[in-house]
């Protein structure tokens, strides 16, 4: 049984991640895009920290059941956003919002469908 306050959060992930696809069709699939445009790596960044902040709200029983998510990272990417934003290298940014964040949605996804 899942607790109805993690799956609140879930859901929420699942909206952020569904942005951050929005994204993608909006500014382009392309990393010089991404790059060239300020606007395309703020949002997306706004987006990823919010990810780590709903991460962070998640019960302990949660993420040690869920363990196949690397929570602690994204956790650790909200705080690099949130105190450190301009060391993050575009390169790490842009494999999250390609690689991450769809597995990530899949993944909460299938949580909310069980």
């Amino acid at each position: 049984m899942q607790n109805q306050r993690d799956l609140e959060i879930i859901k929420k992930i699942c909206a952020y991640c569904a942005k951050i696809e929005l994204l993608k069709s909006r500014f382009g699939d392309d990393f010089s895009k991404f790059v060239a445009d300020e606007d395309y790596q703020a949002a997306a960044g706004m987006y990823i920290q919010q990810i780590g902040e709903m991460a962070k709200r998640l019960s302990n029983e949660f993420v040690d059941t869920h363990n196949e998510i690397p929570w602690r990272e994204i956790k650790a990417m909200r705080n690099i956003y949130a105190h450190e934003y301009d060391s993050i290298a575009p390169q790490i940014v842009w494999d999250t919002i390609i690689y991450d964040c769809p597995e990530l949605n899949k993944y909460c996804c299938k949580i909310l469908e069980d």
